[in-house]
């Protein structure tokens, strides 16, 4: 309920502000994605970096604010087997060794942030041609993680793994910093990085603990898949015999308290459209 107010209220914002627009920019989004959840090792896997596009729309109020709206496509993936160490074992991670999990997903988006200018920002000027920048606001996503073992595909959500059915149509909260110049001719480039709060953690399709009395075999499969003949690897297999009390039904499969997350970096370039002429400033 108060997402949905969040978002009534921001629409509102728009409309009542947006026929006050001076410029308007449209154009491209080209950049990377990258995933923040139970599946990596560290803040940013670059490794596990994916591509990212999408489309750019900018309504400036003044110099200083203005609205953008984004519709953004990317694709992000982990790996537990990124963190086993087949030499030795006892220093693999211990998803690599007893969940030993994976998943990819394409992310479309779609966003309104308001942006504000650190410093005053006009596109085609020859004195406020560049400025730093900071950004929020609201969005919704979908996703639909998927794991492949073995050379098999396994659409994760519909085969319940913790026993949980999440929704794959989630809001987000978009928030970042960039940096935008204006490269004359009305032509601008701006580079940014942006994270995404989540309201999820099934965005890898991992959070708390395995499904009891799993349905079928693909569901006992992709909830567990170092049961998969021929999966993983000999070392992590032992090693994780070593432990059996630590992964199955109702035990803990991931972490539920931390909300996975992801992050597009990129540039967009775009072209302004301008109501009235303005030189020399």
């Amino acid at each position: 309920m108060k997402f949905r107010l969040l978002v009534v209220g921001f629409l509102a914002f728009i409309s009542a502000n947006i026929l006050k627009a001076q410029d308007i920019e449209y154009g491209i989004f080209l950049g990377a994605a990258n995933y923040q959840g139970d599946m990596v090792e560290s803040a940013v896997d670059i490794e596990d970096s994916r591509l990212a596009t999408g489309l750019v729309l900018r309504y400036y109020f003044n110099p200083r604010f203005n609205l953008r709206g984004n519709m953004n496509l990317g694709w992000v993936k982990g790996n537990d087997l990124n963190g086993l160490d087949e030499a030795n074992p006892s220093n693999s991670t211990w998803e690599s060794v007893y969940r030993q999990a994976n998943f990819s997903t394409h992310i479309f988006e779609m966003s309104t942030v308001v942006e504000a200018n650190l410093l005053p920002y006009i596109s085609n000027s020859k004195k406020y041609k560049f400025a730093p920048y900071v950004f929020a606001g609201i969005g919704l996503f979908h996703f639909n993680p998927k794991a492949e073992y073995n050379g098999v595909s396994y659409v994760l959500q519909p085969l319940q793994t913790e026993g949980v059915e999440y929704n794959r149509l989630q809001g987000n909260i978009p928030y970042g910093l960039g940096f935008k110049y204006s490269l004359g001719k009305y032509w601008n480039i701006a580079l940014e990085i942006g994270q995404r709060k989540l309201f999820t953690d099934y965005l890898d399709d991992v959070s708390a603990t395995y499904a009891v009395n799993p349905q079928t075999q693909e569901a006992q499969y992709a909830a567990n898949p170092r049961i998969i003949p021929g999966y993983g690897s000999n070392a992590g297999a032992s090693y994780a015999e070593a432990s059996l009390t630590r992964n199955g039904e109702g035990k803990a499969r991931g972490n539920s308290e931390s909300l996975d997350m992801y992050i597009f970096t990129g540039i967009t370039l775009t072209k302004t459209i301008r109501k009235f002429g303005c030189l020399n400033f």
